[in-house]
């Protein structure tokens, strides 16, 4: 069983990917079929997302546009699945205390993240920090991170619907004015192609895909790393994005994929340990919850003892 079967992948849809107002106060749906009665209609200058609630009829989400990717890019959609109705459906978390959106082809499975979201949430991991997520989906990781005290969050995605449903549920948390999302291109995909040379980060967090393989669909991203490429060129520029004292947190449900991050790191002489109770010798090649991997700089007094 991989990580591919047990979350059904959905189309991309052709919409914008930008939102520009605030929805903080867009209220919760009471129900999955009020959640699904969302639409998506285009104008001239954006697209404008329409939410209808039961009380208050028809409230309004300007989506400004941006250069995304093409659509088309990996086959058309599914004829079932139109630009109507991106929010595939609401899940309750109880760390959030709130309802999570979910878009289209964006991933999900929380058991993933499981042993990272309860050290956000328990200790002060995130607290007063600038936080890094490579790959955000629904957002899921980075709301705790906000919620749990961090300074500020920049999230990234390769998927225009994962950009859009993160900045979507923040807003709505009233979370969005610490949280900047940005689209990954296609065509530089590099874990900080979006990341200016400049920035540092305390603490850099990401659910990466697992398995070496090439995606086929724009969803299968989150499935899906060829070669390891994501995994390497994260670990290339961990030492230019982070600050001395910072680290990596990684949740992998992969033995292959572990066995690389602890292979890749050590190439970069960096620390690596996993944070879990269970033997990676134990387990199968893919299993659920996930384990968490902790990725660390050494200083130059660690390398020194090293080499003697």
């Amino acid at each position: 069983m991989s990580k591919a079967l047990y979350c059904i992948p959905f189309c991309i849809l052709p919409i914008a990917v930008a939102c520009s107002t605030n929805v903080a106060d867009v209220p919760q749906p009471n129900s999955v079929e009020e959640a699904q009665s969302t639409t998506l209609e285009p104008s001239d200058s954006s697209a404008m997302l329409h939410r209808r609630t039961a009380d208050s009829g028809s409230e309004t989400i300007s989506l400004a546009p941006e250069a995304a990717h093409d659509p088309q890019a990996f086959g058309p959609a599914p004829p079932e699945r139109t630009a109507l109705n991106p929010i595939r459906d609401w899940v309750y978390d109880d760390g959030l205390d709130s309802r999570v959106a979910l878009f289209d082809s964006v991933f999900w499975d929380p058991r993933d993240t499981v042993s990272l979201r309860e050290l956000i949430a328990e200790t002060d991991l995130v607290k007063g920090k600038k936080v890094l997520e490579i790959g955000t989906g629904s957002g899921l990781v980075s709301l705790y991170c906000l919620k749990f005290g961090a300074s500020s969050v920049v999230a990234t995605d390769i998927n225009p619907l994962a950009v859009m449903n993160a900045r979507y549920n923040a807003q709505r948390m009233g979370l969005a004015d610490r949280f900047d999302v940005r689209l990954v291109s296609l065509d530089d995909p590099g874990a900080y192609s979006v990341i200016d040379a400049s920035e540092k980060f305390d603490l850099l967090i990401s659910n990466p895909p697992w398995e070496d393989a090439k995606p086929e669909r724009i969803a299968d991203f989150a499935y899906y790393d060829p070669g390891f490429a994501l995994l390497r060129s994260m670990m290339g520029g961990l030492d230019e994005h982070l600050h001395a004292d910072g680290k990596a947190l990684l949740a992998y449900g992969c033995v292959d994929g572990i066995q690389h991050v602890q292979k890749v790191a050590k190439s970069h002489d960096f620390r690596t340990q996993i944070l879990d109770e269970r033997q990676l010798d134990d387990m199968p090649a893919v299993f659920v919850p996930g384990m968490l991997i902790e990725v660390a700089l050494q200083n130059a007094a660690e390398k020194e003892g090293e080499e003697e």
